[in-house]
């Protein structure tokens, strides 16, 4: 059913190259046949969909292809669309987990990109008309702006997580010397700290683990 290769053998992330086999689709389109816009039979479609995007631990509804028309367009995923509004492109590329993103090719080359550290995928349909006309240079220069973006924010992330930590830094000193113990908030310190300031401190600590990425 699947293909897989030794370079893309990443930690984070799966991938597939999936033939004909293990299907349900009969005839013409037999037996593994994912593709949305053919006249297969639409729940056979869906199986076969389904899994697919077992085979790569998502969702169904997250397994997402794009009509493609042999351009240089390239669409950048958030969220998952439905089959009535995928986009009109021939490369996907994504920073949001749990999304697995795909294309469908028969001649024409399938390129796979992935950055297991910045948790960036992307994948190309490579065809003469679309290598031609800039599919793969759209898809890279996507696929690092995706990379920069995070970059961005993981550094944004940082500037936040210093400054709550010099702000509890402030609350434990400025409470030294009146009643109560925190213990291990900053490094191994055993300051005296009251009550109402171990809320704010417990309170900062629970606002920093909502805003650091997973």
């Amino acid at each position: 059913m699947t293909l897989e290769a030794s370079s893309l053998a990443l930690t984070g992330i799966r991938h597939a190259f999936f033939t004909r086999d293990g299907g349900v689709s009969g005839g013409f389109y037999a037996s593994l046949n994912g593709g949305i816009g053919s006249r297969d039979a639409a729940d056979k479609v869906a199986e076969n969909r389904a899994r697919m995007a077992a085979a790569l631990g998502v969702e169904p509804r997250r397994f997402l292809t794009a009509f493609q028309t042999h351009s240089p367009n390239v669409v950048v995923a958030e969220s998952p669309w439905t089959a009535d509004t995928r986009p009109r492109a021939d490369a996907i590329v994504t920073k949001m987990r749990a999304l697995a993103i795909g294309i469908t090719t028969a001649d024409c080359g399938p390129i796979l990109l992935a950055d297991p550290k910045a948790h960036v995928i992307g994948a190309a349909h490579a065809g003469w008309r679309g290598a031609l006309s800039g599919v793969i240079e759209a898809t890279v220069e996507a696929f690092t702006a995706l990379q920069s973006e995070l970059k961005r924010e993981r550094r944004a992330m940082e500037r936040i997580w210093s400054e709550r930590e010099k702000q509890i830094e402030r609350v434990i000193a400025n409470t030294a010397g009146m009643y109560g113990e925190v213990r291990g908030i900053v490094g191994s310190s055993v300051l005296p700290v009251p009550a109402l300031e171990l809320e704010a401190v417990a309170g900062m600590l629970e606002d920093m683990t909502a805003e650091m990425p997973g």
